[in-house]
């Protein structure tokens, strides 16, 4: 349920709480360098992520500028404090790990930078299956720091909205906006029309930072040097593709 002591979390009824809550997560997105992450932890494979579950080559096709989100210090700061919280604020962040064999080392990476806001940021390292029990049961609203594989093939936005409300997770996803957004999506036939209510709902994740994204982490592979020459793929998308890229000896 709500946890008025987590400034990240609105009131649902109550405008001026969701805006603080608002701010605080954007101060918090902009606080994180992204850019960091990928050449000091991951080595150069992967790229900064500004929107949530959105892996190429989706990604590169719908991608507007104004989704950036800059690595500003000064201008998180300025948002706590309009938010109400000059000094920072206290918070745990969970990392399950699983995903990615990296998952600890970016989990306390952002820890670091939200520490940076003040406040003492702390982290808890889990398994993704022991830390899910208490998010289906809406009884923690601590910080979950998680990776995700590529998914399904369709479209994460509709896939996120078939996840039952009451026997899943679905992060941010019970907020109305989003939801009516996605219903929409969910009837259209049209390309062009696609396009601009994706846009829509993409603007939403954008300004309000429901899930707030840090990297698009390339997929990890081995592969027989003896037979393969080259395998060119895609940049940050988590998946097992580009087969049309291998150039064989």
């Amino acid at each position: 349920g709500y946890d008025p002591s987590k400034p990240w979390v609105g009131e649902c009824n109550d405008p001026v709480s969701q805006e603080n809550a608002r701010k605080v997560r954007m101060a918090m997105s902009m606080a994180i360098d992204r850019q960091s992450i990928v050449d000091n932890i991951l080595g150069g494979f992967g790229r900064p992520s500004y929107l949530p579950e959105v892996l190429p080559p989706l990604l590169d096709t719908v991608w507007q500028d104004r989704w950036f989100i800059p690595y500003d210090l000064d201008a998180a700061r300025k948002l706590l404090v309009e938010a109400g919280y000059p000094d920072g604020f206290d918070a745990l962040i969970r990392i399950t790990t699983g995903s990615h064999p990296l998952e600890v080392e970016m989990g306390q990476a952002v820890a670091q930078f939200l520490g940076a806001l003040g406040g003492d940021v702390r982290t808890e390292v889990l398994t993704y299956s022991g830390n899910r029990p208490s998010v289906v049961a809406r009884e923690r609203s601590d910080l979950w720091f998680r990776s995700s594989s590529a998914g399904t093939a369709e479209p994460p936005e509709l896939t996120q909205l078939r996840r039952n409300p009451e026997n899943a997770f679905n992060p941010g996803l019970e907020v109305r906006e989003p939801l009516a957004i996605i219903r929409r999506m969910d009837s259209i036939t049209s390309r062009d029309e696609i396009d601009k209510i994706r846009e829509q709902l993409y603007d939403g994740f954008s300004h309000n930072q429901w899930i707030i994204p840090v990297v698009l982490a390339d997929q990890i592979l081995g592969i027989n040097t003896d037979r393969i020459l080259e395998w060119k793929m895609t940049t940050g998308s988590g998946y097992l593709g580009d087969f049309e890229n291998i150039r064989f000896k």
